[in-house]
């Protein structure tokens, strides 16, 4: 039994926003349960939706991949991930998220009805059984801060301690990491290391745009947020700045279909080299990406009337029986 493991943030996740806002929607039928229509949902959509990481379980002839990449985490959630499950696989790729992120790791936000539970996107054949439960609190940057700092505000105006956390956060990402950013690094180069250490077969790719050379320990500067930067541009061009996508981003781990098919084939030669950090030509990626002339309606759920009309044109299926709940809009 052939078994891969993927750890990291939401580079390495199952799902994007619009996947989870239908799976929410999606109700009983008169002859077909809630569980079983999302279940319908969520494998049509995991079909039509394939990341570099699956591609490579299924080309590889993987009989086991799971995911542990939770979107806002930091380097220490993964790398306790990693420490608990690690010896479970034969092939380990480690996704190191960005050195600002600081998560609590005991502490949880509210579970979502369509990422946790019986036929939720967690339910799947590519996470392991049970191991995640709830969303973990996050400070990944000021604007997720203070995101979640009024929310807390709306729904749960007593609790003083989280709301404080947040505070806090965002006076430690404004005064300290944008003007002292090396003891998050040398952390966060640091725990790298250390996964290389215990696991010197591992495979490891960084996924933002800053690297680290300094006491003995080499990373080199990451290039899947230079991709999704490059997506967005070809996409949106300078509109993207002034709207974003966010929850109506439909790219899974922050990247189109086709940019996943093109690292899955830059994947392959790399799992089997003895190099540990993953590394290619930008420029020629960006413009292999360019030549695709990505379809914007399947990945910007905004140009469509509904999300229920936007899975249809991605050929997203759940069955012909069921109900819609209506849909509560987080702000987060």
């Amino acid at each position: 039994m052939k078994k891969l493991a993927i750890f990291g943030d939401s580079f390495a996740e199952l799902f994007s926003a619009p996947g989870v806002d239908i799976m929410q929607m999606i109700g009983p039928g008169k002859d077909t349960s809630q569980v079983d229509n999302r279940k319908k949902f969520r494998d049509s959509y995991l079909r039509e939706m394939p990341t570099w990481y699956r591609l490579l379980g299924q080309d590889l002839e993987y009989d086991t991949v799971h995911t542990f990449g939770r979107g806002g985490t930091d380097i220490t959630w993964s790398y306790l991930q990693f420490l608990k499950y690690h010896q479970e696989y034969d092939t380990i790729i480690f996704v190191a998220t960005h050195a600002m992120r600081h998560t609590h790791i005991q502490d949880r936000h509210e579970n979502s009805p369509g990422e946790h539970g019986p036929g939720s996107f967690y339910d799947s054949k590519f996470q392991r059984t049970n191991f995640m439960q709830g969303i973990p609190l996050n400070c990944a940057s000021i604007e997720q801060c203070e995101q979640w700092l009024a929310r807390y505000k709306r729904e749960q105006p007593q609790n003083f301690e989280v709301q404080n956390l947040l505070k806090t956060y965002i006076l430690y990402h404004t005064h300290v990491y944008n003007n002292y950013p090396y003891r998050d690094k040398l952390i966060w180069a640091s725990l790298c290391q250390q996964m290389i250490n215990i696991r010197p077969d591992i495979k490891m790719i960084n996924a933002f745009k800053f690297g680290f050379d300094d006491h003995n320990i080499n990373i080199p500067k990451g290039k899947l947020q230079e991709l999704y930067e490059a997506e967005n541009m070809i996409m949106k061009g300078d509109k993207f700045m002034a709207t974003g996508l966010t929850k109506s981003d439909a790219r899974i781990g922050h990247l189109t279909t086709d940019t996943h098919h093109i690292l899955n084939r830059l994947m392959k030669p790399w799992l089997n080299s003895n190099d540990t950090w993953f590394d290619f030509d930008l420029e020629t990626v960006v413009k292999e990406i360019e030549n695709f002339r990505i379809d914007e309606k399947r990945y910007d759920s905004s140009e469509h009337k509904d999300l229920l009309d936007w899975a249809k044109y991605c050929n997203i299926h759940w069955g012909h029986d069921f109900s819609v709940l209506p849909l509560k809009e987080n702000k987060v």
